[in-house]
């Protein structure tokens, strides 16, 4: 029947005070799945099975100008954890978010960068002394739909051609180095970089045989056995080899050429390993790490490039193994670009493995952190990172990766024990909100994360290693991927994206030149921040509007200005003739990530206009944002409760934000579905007490057994009642509650399932005006005694029939 639940308002929790930093999704999906089968030494036996583990990934823009979501790579390892085998990875790529997967051939993503001119680079992990054969690959990749149980190997086409280099920052000098492979524009003579309390590597890089390379120290009784270190490849080389491919169009075909590197010591092993960034004269720098001639543990080394990846020149040493027994040394950095312009680095000490690890154990091995403030000449001593949550006797430090978000966080992921998410909300790594676990089932640890929109993540990982198994039985492998909201969100983000997709606003522009096919006028609403992923206009200004289709209430603004030295301002108008200014950004440096400007109270408009500039020939527009009155969910976590609400349910009742286009011309909405006979589903807010009220919503009915009802909260002096009960029944009509029966508002039909309806309440203490889809259906008085509204309620009609089942969307309350 339909009941009125006795109320709880007034003990209605605050909503969040943003001091989680994030919100994972209740469930993760799986990318790829299968069975492995081992033998003794743990090798996949059964014919075409293989393991499936330690995924990396990269997130790039999409090559259509920002009409699709931004594309994501992945690779994996089929093998067993050993330096002794080396199986080419398997690749695979989405254009949707994560959702479906293409198999595009076994290029490794252990270190990848979307270059400036678009492309993508990928160094392998391991290296070869230049008297190493190169392994010969001549297959050609064929996309192809991703099976659930583990695929075949496919070849990965093989080019001889090499990059080209890529361009040059337009708000930076040209680089000084040369495309040489003995260019020595890296550190000078005087340069030290210090690292683990040692005094680093110093000086310029010198050719192989020189006599300044670093002695090696005496070889050690107790070297290091862990599975972990990888077979040494050589006996003190200078000289190596890397296998590297790169990609024009998203990573969909690749082509492979063989890069260089010189370092100025030997070593017996070198290793790329997960990070490639842009240095501020647009050379790369990558983080690698190595086993010094005679030495037994690992030291973490910065290598640079000016000519696209092509050569690679030791730049510095960021921290040094101590050679003791047990102890692999420093490895798996991740290295960033931080909000303060610092590169910031995270590594591994030492992380045991063994199959207690992969469930939970619980083993003490610090992540360290080092940053330079000299694009990695120079780098503070690794200190173990310190964050809420994390004990370094408690976390075992397997590969932790780093990413910066469009809106300026910075993002860490790493595992063991489970995996987990940390976020430095300054973007700097100096401070650090509460650790998140995202992950508990079986792991090795290995974990990536990349991009999905401004304060999206999706993380990835594996379903455990070989080590992470004993015995001979059939084995569960694969790669699962989880999406991580970070908070506290925006709840009042229009999805301007879904809009322009979907025809229901417009854009028009001057900013129609291309840098990179993810140049376009949609691109500045897509989500992506690089500097290519916009509006550009190969001029001094640039002019940007869009016809949002009808007059909206907007709140604020954001963009993202690449070009140096760049200014907006934003107008609004109602008509699209006469324009009113409301905010503006100025001349005084990059506006590299997400930078909020608030609207002057009680702006309504219909179309929205952005006035770029910027001292150079090119203006540039990497993003657009606007924010109304109501909420629209496009930022929460998929499959969990809005964050802004408090939500009331339990059993077979659920009220989840859900996604793939759920909202009114956008991704998101809140969907209420009620199948219990015992309880009600409420979604509520507590709003500051006033003497009126608005509410309103869009509401669509998927199925109504009872009702869906609507209420404004109220007080009567100091004691708490309900000050209006409005409901939408089976039929479609709308009644209120005059507390002894309901009473009619509107006919049968009045709200028709399966199409958004706009609802409104307008309350005072005298009365109350209720609305659907603009038509006035009645002034209603509210119940007697009301002296202020506090907050509101959507619930479920009662406890039988049960089969409630709505959504809602842009729910907007006054304050």
């Amino acid at each position: 029947m339909l009941a009125l639940i006795g109320s709880a308002v007034g003990a209605v929790p605050q909503e969040a005070d943003g001091l989680v930093a994030m919100a994972a999704a209740p469930t993760n999906n799986l990318v790829v799945s299968g069975t492995v089968i081992p033998d003794s030494t743990g090798r996949a036996t059964a014919a075409g099975s293989t393991y499936m583990n330690f995924p990396m990934a990269l997130s790039v823009p999409s090559s259509d100008g920002g009409r699709s979501p931004r594309t994501i790579l992945t690779s994996y390892n089929q093998d067993i954890d050993s330096g002794a085998v080396d199986t080419p990875p398997r690749t695979l790529r989405s254009t949707d978010g994560g959702r479906s997967w293409t198999t595009v051939g076994n290029v490794p993503l252990t270190s990848a960068i979307r270059r400036s001119d678009g492309s993508i680079l990928a160094v392998d992990f391991r290296t070869r002394p230049k008297s190493v054969p190169v392994p010969t690959d001549t297959g050609t990749v064929t996309p192809t739909t991703t099976p659930t149980t583990a695929p075949t190997t496919t070849a990965t086409a093989t080019d001889t051609s090499t990059p080209t280099a890529p361009a040059t920052p337009t708000d930076t000098a040209t680089p000084t180095d040369t495309a040489t492979p003995t260019d020595t524009a890296t550190p000078t003579a005087s340069a030290t970089s210090t690292a683990a309390g040692t005094t680093g590597v110093t000086g310029t890089p010198q050719p192989s045989g020189s006599s300044g390379a670093e002695a090696a120290p005496p070889v050690p009784s107790n070297a290091l056995t862990t599975p972990h270190v990888q077979v040494l490849t050589s006996t003190g080389a200078t000289d190596f080899e890397v296998s590297s491919w790169v990609s024009r169009d998203s990573g969909a075909t690749w082509s492979a050429f063989t890069a260089t590197v010189a370092l100025p010591f030997e070593v017996d092993l070198l290793v790329f390993h997960r990070s490639i960034v842009e240095a501020r004269d647009g050379a790369l720098l990558a983080t690698t790490y190595a086993i010094g001639a005679g030495r037994s543990s690992y030291d973490v080394h910065v290598v640079r490039s000016v000519d696209g990846g092509r050569t690679w020149i030791w730049l510095s040493t960021m921290a040094r193994g101590n050679d003791s027994a047990g102890d692999e040394g420093r490895d798996e950095a991740a290295m960033v670009r931080a909000a303060d312009g610092s590169l910031v680095a995270v590594l591994r000490t030492d992380a045991p493995i063994y199959p207690a690890v992969c469930t939970g154990a619980l083993v003490g091995a610090p992540l360290l952190i080092t940053r330079s403030s000299d694009d990695g000449l120079t780098w503070s001593t690794p200190a173990p990172l310190d964050a809420p949550g994390v004990d370094p006797a408690l976390i075992s430090s397997a590969d932790p990766a780093l990413v910066m978000t469009p809106g300026g966080q910075l993002a860490l992921s790493f595992g063991r024990p489970a995996a987990r998410v940390l976020v430095s909300q300054d973007g700097t790594g100096r401070s650090w909100a509460p650790l998140t676990t995202t992950y508990t089932a079986r792991t090795s640890g290995y974990t990536s994360v990349v991009n999905l929109g401004d304060n999206r993540l999706l993380q990835l990982g594996d379903m455990g290693s070989n080590w992470c198994f004993t015995g001979t039985s059939p084995r569960p492998v694969g790669i699962w991927s989880k999406e991580v909201n970070l908070l506290p969100p925006d709840p009042r983000r229009m999805d301007l994206r879904a809009m322009v997709a979907g025809g229901l606003a417009r854009i028009s522009t001057n900013m129609t030149d291309s840098l990179t096919s993810a140049s376009g006028p949609a691109a500045a609403v897509d989500g992506s921040v690089e500097p290519d992923a916009g509006a550009v206009r190969r001029a001094g200004t640039g002019t940007w509007t869009i016809d949002l289709g009808a007059a909206n209430t907007l709140s604020g603004a954001s963009v993202v200005l690449p070009v140096a030295a760049s200014s907006a301002n934003v107008s609004v108008s109602s008509d699209g003739v006469s324009w009113r200014p409301v905010a503006q950004w100025y001349s005084s440096g990059r506006y590299l990530s997400v930078t909020d400007r608030a609207f002057p109270a009680g702006v309504v408009a219909r179309y929205v206009r952005f006035n770029v500039g910027s001292p150079q020939a090119l203006v540039e527009l990497a993003e657009v944002q606007l924010r109304t009155l109501p909420s629209t969910f496009e930022q929460d976590t998929v499959g969990a409760a809005p964050s802004s609400y408090v939500s009331v349910s339990a059993g077979s009742q659920s009220i989840t934000v859900q996604a793939n286009g759920s909202g009114w011309w956008s991704d998101r909405a809140v969907r209420l579905t009620d199948r219990s006979s015992a309880a009600t589903a409420i979604l509520a807010k507590s709003l500051p007490t006033t003497s009126t009220r608005t509410f309103s919503m869009l509401l669509k009915p998927i199925t109504l057994r009872c009702a869906v009802v609507m209420t404004l909260n109220a007080r009567k002096g100091t004691a708490f009642q309900k000050g209006l009960v409005v409901s939408v029944w089976p039929d479609g009509s709308v009644k209120r509650w005059d507390g002894t029966a309901w009473r009619p508002l509107a006919g049968a039909g009045r709200v028709r399932p399966g199409v958004w309806s706009a609802v409104r309440i307008q309350a005072s203490t005298s009365g109350a005006s209720v609305y659907v889809n603009g038509v006035l259906l009645g002034r209603v008085p509210v119940t007697a005694g009301t002296t202020a509204f506090t907050g509101v309620e959507v619930s479920s009609g009662g406890t039988t029939p049960v089969g409630d089942d709505v959504m809602m969307d842009q729910v907007y309350t006054s304050s």
